[in-house]
């Protein structure tokens, strides 16, 4: 509604509403939230990701915002109605720049990351457990605002702590490592060739992961 479209596979939003949102209900408050947000050629614009929505007067969510001062990445939460800033990083970002946006939901935990760094690093418990989340445009008049690649990711961890580990895909040689009978037989002839690996930590980019690759009982780590 109000502008939201799809164009050229990347969400766009060319309408005239401040706030703009496109959320989606994911049952889930606690979640890795991420997107390539492109930022607007015109000034003073900002577009970003909307988080633990409850209705139009109470969620919260992180900006950024192309300006000569360095506007940069905030964040902020709404409450009846009243925006509050919880957090400011006055960085430059140019226009028509691809920023990395993630944010981190953990109970009253809220980390968001610009481009794999930490920015905010924050206790905030109101919408603690809010399971929409979606795309949010600040301003009005724009069209040019952009998102894509778009995720939302159950946010899990054991009861050590430590952030559990999702393999999104893993394939070897275009076959998924998981269906590797047609391999067994003969691995010498037909040896394994890594395409490609996606792994998707569920925790702070800090966390370390271990790949092991097995070939004829050899191994490397």
């Amino acid at each position: 509604d109000d502008g939201w479209t799809i164009q050229t596979n990347q969400a766009a939003y060319n309408g005239g509403v401040a706030n703009a949102k496109a959320w989606v209900e994911i049952n889930k408050a606690d979640v890795l939230l991420e997107v390539d947000a492109i930022t607007s050629a015109t000034a003073d614009k900002g577009v970003g990701l909307i988080f633990r929505y409850v209705n139009a007067e109470n969620y919260l969510f992180v900006v950024i915002r192309t300006t000569a001062a360095g506007w940069g990445h905030r964040v902020y939460k709404v409450v009846d109605n009243v925006q509050t800033q919880l957090y400011s990083n006055d960085i430059v970002i140019a226009a028509t720049t691809t920023v990395k946006l993630k944010v981190l939901l953990q109970g009253s935990s809220l980390k968001t990351y610009h481009d794999g760094v930490l920015k905010a690093d924050l206790t905030e418990t109101n919408h603690q457990t809010a399971t929409k989340h979606g795309l949010f445009a600040w301003d009005t008049g724009v069209t040019d605002y952009r998102w894509d690649t778009f995720k939302v990711r159950d946010y899990a961890a054991d009861a050590t702590g430590e952030q559990n580990l999702s393999i999104q895909d893993f394939y070897l040689g275009g076959r998924e490592l998981i269906n590797r009978a047609d391999q067994v037989d003969a691995p010498s002839t037909d040896p394994p060739r890594i395409d490609h690996i996606d792994l998707i930590p569920m925790g702070d980019v800090q966390s370390k992961a271990r790949l092991w690759l097995l070939e004829d009982q050899a191994k490397v780590d």
